[in-house]
């Protein structure tokens, strides 16, 4: 890819005598042609020798679906066969501090795999830990609890917040922790609203329900009032579990 408006430089010109090299197929992509009138600067790049310049603009789109054409008509026929390990699948756990993430994670794992403690806030880097469940292994990373403010954080806690997003970005399945013995708050929201904006698959699993009160709070009961206030993520299962006694968390 190069820059149209300054022509090709010294760097473009290495990057062509390396891709010459490595032997394989070429496209050479003249960006920031953004009207006709910049279509005469694109053929200059035709100096590089490898070929016609496809005149693009990544800003507005201008000859993208060109360029894709001719990106799949240079595809092989026939893949090489080689595919990369995909390892085994990455699970995210998520929630405010202290809603059970490390006692979930000792749960699944059937040890103590992380530090537990009524002190909110114990985790503060990701912890991944590989554990089988039925003969199948998963890839289980215990977060930091996001607290209400990442932008006024400081020092450890800044960092923390940092390592939990890059933990939810390399994740496939992100199960949110609630609370079930508490109200549903702002913060698990925010939350919820991070994991869907990240384009991750969600789970709710809502924590500690051997805590909860059943003549007050039925599933049913919770489970509606979880889609009023999350009516934006109404696909997402919800599972009610708890992970200081086990219950349910085979389901989950």
């Amino acid at each position: 890819v190069v820059d149209t408006t300054v022509g090709a430089t010294d760097a473009d010109v290495e990057a062509v005598e390396m891709l010459r090299r490595a032997k394989v197929p070429v496209l050479l992509v003249a960006n920031k042609v953004d009207s006709a009138a910049m279509e005469l600067e694109a053929t200059q790049l035709w100096s590089l020798g490898v070929g016609e310049p496809f005149a693009v603009s990544a800003l507005h789109g201008r000859g993208s679906g060109d360029l894709l054409d001719e990106i799949v008509k240079r595809l092989p026929e026939v893949g090489s066969g080689r595919l990369r390990e995909s390892g085994p699948r990455r699970v995210a756990l998520l929630g405010r501090p202290n809603v059970g993430k490390s006692s979930l994670l000792n749960r699944l794992a059937g040890e103590e795999r992380s530090v537990v403690d009524s002190v909110a806030g114990t985790t503060v880097d990701p912890v991944d830990e590989l554990v089988d469940i039925a003969g199948t292994t998963w890839r289980f990373v215990d977060t930091a609890g996001i607290r209400r403010r990442v932008k006024g954080a400081s020092g450890p806690e800044w960092y923390a917040s940092l390592r939990t997003q890059a933990a939810l970005e390399r994740s496939e399945v992100c199960v949110v922790l609630i609370d079930a013995s508490e109200e549903l708050s702002e913060q698990d929201v925010r939350i919820v609203a991070k994991v869907i904006e990240s384009g991750r698959a969600l789970v709710l699993a809502l924590n500690k329900w051997d805590l909860v009160d059943k003549e007050t709070g039925t599933m049913e009961k919770m489970r509606k009032d979880i889609m009023r206030d999350l009516s934006f993520m109404s696909y997402a299962p919800i599972v009610f579990i708890s992970a200081m006694t086990g219950q349910r968390t085979d389901r989950l």
